[in-house]
């Protein structure tokens, strides 16, 4: 995966800031875990990543998508075969939800089992 996909708290929050750029989130982590802490991201369709191969078309594959999760290994493998199915405007933040909490969002409670 280029690494060019990869964006910092900080490089998301700029993204966010341009009113201009539509956003989409993809949140591949458990039902569960995704229930009991939200996303904090507008516009997020949660599909677990177990669900993933049989839920993608629910995805345009022309948004701009940001794939969220918990720490962002399970967002590698979701990119991954979010490309073989012909995305290209992917992202994923370095660190994840974890990551975004802790610098984005500091004074919000902090990613549950932190």
């Amino acid at each position: 995966m280029p690494d060019g996909v990869k964006l910092t708290p900080a490089e998301l929050a700029a993204m966010l800031a341009e009113t201009d750029r539509p956003l989409r989130f993809l949140d591949v982590r458990p039902a569960a875990e995704a229930a009991a802490h939200p996303s904090p991201f507008p516009d997020t369709l949660a599909i677990p990543l177990d669900d993933l191969e049989f839920e993608w078309e629910e995805l345009d594959e022309h948004d701009e998508l940001v794939v969220i999760d918990h720490r962002g290994l399970r967002a590698v493998r979701a990119i991954q075969f979010l490309e073989r199915q012909g995305f290209e405007r992917l992202w994923m933040v370095k660190g994840g939800l974890d990551a975004w909490s802790r610098e984005q969002a500091p004074d919000d409670p902090p990613y549950p089992g932190e």
